[in-house]
């Protein structure tokens, strides 16, 4: 499993998580992956759970 991969199974978690914890949860994770991974990729994946979100809750797939 590549880094990038395993970013992106935790972005992943992280937007399953209710609501009102979500974005508490979701900065804390992006600090802690600043140690690791490169500042563009952490804002490229939690941007992309973000419009997925988005999707979801307006119906378009």
């Amino acid at each position: 499993m590549s880094l990038d991969n395993l970013l992106q199974q935790v972005v992943e978690k992280v937007n399953q998580i209710s609501e009102g914890k979500r974005p508490g949860i979701s900065a804390y994770t992006q600090i802690l992956a600043g140690l690791k991974y490169r500042k563009d990729l952490i804002q490229q994946l939690f941007r992309e759970g973000i419009d997925a979100r988005v999707s979801n809750l307006s119906g378009n797939p």
